[in-house]
């Protein structure tokens, strides 16, 4: 199928094959295009939709006998599909929206973490250069890059692409490197305070101490020196190191604490309310009867009986 063709229109002339001939040179003569379709029909000419009023008065001036039988283009296939006009709009319309829906970054992957965590991330990302939602074309990934190591100080190292709607965002965090603060230099394990020795566990040295003795602030508890002994349990030589052990002791401390309360005495009062009582065509109104509860008891159908013999 020729666009063009499609696009511009064409139409169909029959006549003898002379005649074509002769009208075919003419139309060449002219700058007028003609051509045949081999396939289907090759004693027809065929010529485009917007010179067809040159080719007609070139017919009557020579007296060609020609007729036009056949007429294509491309609106009147829309003319004929009207009805699905609607349904070619909405695809469309539809390859528009997601040609510009495809702009935007709509999606962040986070990789690498490991003490910080993606929401961690993400919340750095839009509080200081919000991606989500935004136009591809004015994301600068080094600048991103940069505000994730200024605002993350253990990430040692951050990559940053973008691949049609989604923000791919690498990051290495930096190892920690823990010192060692074990003493090299010999020295002995002492008390602080005044204390019953509840445990002693011994990593290195000599325990000076054991379970249940009492020890006072300053004494060793265990001994930076550890005795080297023969077979007869003989000391040969004395080895001195940094001790290390853990000791749990027991010990009273004083402990004064004073919370401010307050109690509330509560009084208790009995409120009697009778509402008004109509007999004889006579509105009477009883006031309230009020009565204190400390030390007094009142006795509840008195006070009934007496309302009534007041109403009648």
């Amino acid at each position: 199928m020729d666009m063009r063709r499609e696009i511009r229109g064409y139409v169909k002339i029959d006549g003898d094959e002379r005649t074509l001939l002769r009208l075919m040179n003419i139309c060449g003569h002219k700058g007028i295009k003609t051509w045949s379709d081999e396939k289907h029909d090759k004693e027809a000419l065929y010529i485009y939709c917007d010179e067809t009023e040159k080719v007609r008065e070139i017919a009557r001036n020579c007296m060609f006998d020609i007729e036009i039988t056949e007429q294509k283009s491309l609106r009147q296939k829309f003319m004929k599909n009207r009805r699905r006009l609607s349904v070619l709009l909405g695809i469309v319309l539809f390859a528009v929206y997601i040609y510009i829906e495809s702009l935007y970054v709509w999606r962040i992957d986070i990789s690498g973490c490991g003490n910080y965590t993606e929401e961690e991330v993400l919340n750095v990302i839009e509080k200081n250069y919000p991606c989500y939602g935004r136009r591809k074309k004015t994301i600068d990934t080094a600048v991103l890059q940069e505000t994730i190591s200024d605002n993350l100080e253990e990430v040692c190292w951050v990559s940053c692409s973008i691949s049609g709607t989604k923000l791919t965002v690498r990051l290495s965090e930096s190892v920690d490197v823990f010192t060692d603060d074990t003493l090299d230099t010999p020295c002995d394990i002492v008390s602080s305070v005044n204390c019953t020795v509840y445990s002693i566990v011994t990593s290195m040295g000599t325990p000076v101490v054991s379970v249940g003795d009492e020890v006072k602030k300053g004494d060793t508890l265990i001994l930076g020196a550890v005795n080297i002994c023969n077979d007869e349990s003989e000391i040969v030589d004395t080895r001195y190191v940094s001790a290390q052990g853990e000791i749990i002791g027991q010990y009273s401390m004083p402990y004064h604490d004073e919370v401010e309360a307050r109690h509330y005495k509560k009084r208790c009062r009995i409120h009697l309310w009778d509402r008004s009582v109509s007999e004889s065509g006579k509105r009477l109104y009883l006031s309230m009867i009020e009565k204190m509860a400390e030390g007094l008891t009142v006795n509840r159908n008195m006070i009934r009986k007496a309302v009534s013999t007041g109403c009648t």
